[in-house]
């Protein structure tokens, strides 16, 4: 234990520092996508479809999402966030090839 810290707030420090951490560990993997597309047959196209979805998908999500986080509370979907990173993570484990799966 780091001397000057209560146990409360080095137990969310460490918290907070995990999660900071994962969502990196899954923004980073961002990049390496159109490899992993190309690696499954995808062409230059593909890429480019996929990758521009998430960008017209952010634009049109982010003013309804900050809605309901202001409606609803940060923490909430925090946690929600994190998960749905952590299953869409887990799922690229079971794509053998380009799928819709992949699109979404």
């Amino acid at each position: 234990m780091l001397k000057g810290f209560s146990p409360k707030a080095f137990k969310n420090f460490a918290l907070v520092t995990l999660a900071n951490f994962l969502f990196f560990c899954n923004f980073s993997s961002f990049f390496l996508l159109p490899l992993y597309i190309k690696d499954l047959g995808g062409t230059e196209a593909d890429i480019g479809f996929i990758m521009g979805t998430f960008g017209i998908t952010s634009l049109g999500a982010i003013p309804f999402v900050a809605f309901l986080v202001d409606k609803y509370g940060r923490r909430r979907f925090l946690i929600i966030g994190y998960a749905l990173m952590f299953v869409t993570s887990l799922s690229y484990l079971f794509v053998s090839d380009l799928s819709p799966l992949v699109y979404a």
